[in-house]
């Protein structure tokens, strides 16, 4: 996963990127074995749209305020995209204001079909992560509405840099 990305697109969430469970109290009658793997393999498979539906935006950069799995971090991994789990929401928010962007709550439309808007993502000229003492840093810099460097990621932030 990259450190530092030029002209930077970016995506701020405000929910769970894990992949997908069948809900509690919902039984499934199974007759055959092979039908769990074929429910397990789906629900992974609805994790890998969900994270191609922001990818084909063509973002390189994705913070979220709570977490992310395994599964999903790998499909970000393989994609190249610096991923930031467990950020601050009010930080992402005021991010999401200096790069022109828009915090994300759901991937539901109004017709309740998944899918992601392309102008909720931010822009900056220049995004940079570093490692100080234990923690991870982002810089932003060349924001639309800031033109002075912008560190709203701070050590709270898990930066995840998986190489697989």
């Amino acid at each position: 996963m990259p450190t530092v990305a030029d002209g930077a697109k970016m995506v701020f969430l405000d929910m769970n990127l894990q992949h997908h469970r069948i809900a509690m109290g919902v039984q499934v009658i199974v007759k055959d074995p092979k039908e769990i793997e074929n429910i397990k393999q789906r629900e992974m498979d609805i994790a890998k749209e969900r994270i191609h539906k922001i990818l084909d935006t063509g973002v390189n950069i994705v913070l979220t305020t709570k977490g992310a799995d395994d599964l999903c971090m790998m499909y970000f991994v393989e994609a190249g995209v610096l991923c930031a789990q467990r950020c601050n929401s009010e930080d992402l928010w005021r991010l999401a204001k200096a790069t022109d962007g828009k915090l994300v709550i759901t991937m539901a439309n109004m017709e309740g079909i998944e899918s992601f808007d392309i102008t909720c993502t931010g822009e900056a000229k220049l995004v940079r992560g570093e490692r100080i003492m234990d923690g991870e840093m982002i810089y932003m810099y060349g924001c639309k509405w800031f033109h002075e460097k912008w560190d709203p990621v701070g050590a709270k932030c898990d930066i995840v840099n998986k190489k697989r």
